[in-house]
């Protein structure tokens, strides 16, 4: 199945506010920013059909769209202001949230998952492995023909907002309404596909530095096991070898013996 991926990176980060000087879409990941990170993720994939949806950011080898906002729409403008690039499409389209960072079985997952008609990618709860105290969205993928349905449920939520309804329409919100709860239910779906690895949403400046810490340290007891690891495997190959080298001395001896 052919495939268009929208990565949303258009936000203000308010929440992020100036931490290191630079957005949150930019910090250092491993050794390479967060965005740089997700594209060459979706290429070495062979995915080529990438809109980068941002008012700041050019990266070469994807397409830049720069979204008309609209703030009126509030957290539901993540996903109606690049409405011309899903509206027409006749591929699948999946939205990428642009602040987060997604290891590559997640990445996998979102790309190889078919869907009967949409499905949402997400954390549902708490993360004993980021630490992170609740759960988040990742990425949300829909076919062709839920297009007039996401458009309809988006304005639907925008005008709920805006009457005071409810007091979010962002991604959970989306979900809720998708799966037919109310949209300030948090309640598991048979739409909702969990992932639940270092894979996290980098709201606040707090959620990237636990983060790091919490993949740092995983990364150094990695380290250490395979050091372990191939230790073990050495100590095994030495002992193996001098077994063969005492049997090998034992039959020369008794070879000599017979000679006498």
């Amino acid at each position: 199945m052919k495939k268009r991926w929208l990565i949303l990176a258009a936000g203000y980060g308010i929440r992020w506010g100036d931490k290191f000087g630079i957005p949150k879409h930019l910090v250092d990941v491993g050794g390479e920013q967060l965005l740089s990170r997700t594209i060459r993720q979706l290429k070495e994939l062979g995915e080529r059909d990438i809109y980068l949806v941002s008012r700041d950011y050019v990266f070469p080898g994807v397409n830049i769209y720069v979204p008309r906002l609209d703030p009126e729409n509030k957290e539901a403008d993540k996903f109606l202001s690049s409405i011309d690039l899903w509206r027409n499409t006749k591929k699948d389209f999946i939205f990428l949230y642009g602040d987060v960072y997604f290891t590559d079985s997640a990445i996998e997952k979102i790309a190889g998952t078919r869907v009967k008609d949409w499905a949402l990618f997400a954390r549902f709860g708490e993360s004993e492995i980021t630490g992170k105290q609740h759960g988040e969205c990742f990425a949300f993928r829909f076919t062709p023909m839920m297009k007039l349905k996401l458009e309809r449920t988006l304005l639907h939520l925008v005008d709920m907002r805006k009457d005071s309804q409810i007091s979010r329409n962002g991604g959970w919100e989306l979900y809720s309404m998708l799966e037919g709860f109310l949209p300030m239910e948090r309640k598991r779906g048979s739409h909702l596909i969990e992932i639940d690895d270092f894979t996290e949403d980098f709201d606040f400046p707090e959620d990237y530095e636990r983060w790091a810490r919490r993949i740092g340290i995983w990364k150094e007891e990695e380290k250490k096991e395979r050091k372990t690891s191939q230790q073990g495997k050495g100590t095994g190959r030495r002992k193996k070898s001098q077994a063969q080298s005492s049997q090998t001395s034992g039959r020369g001896r008794e070879g000599s013996q017979k000679q006498e």
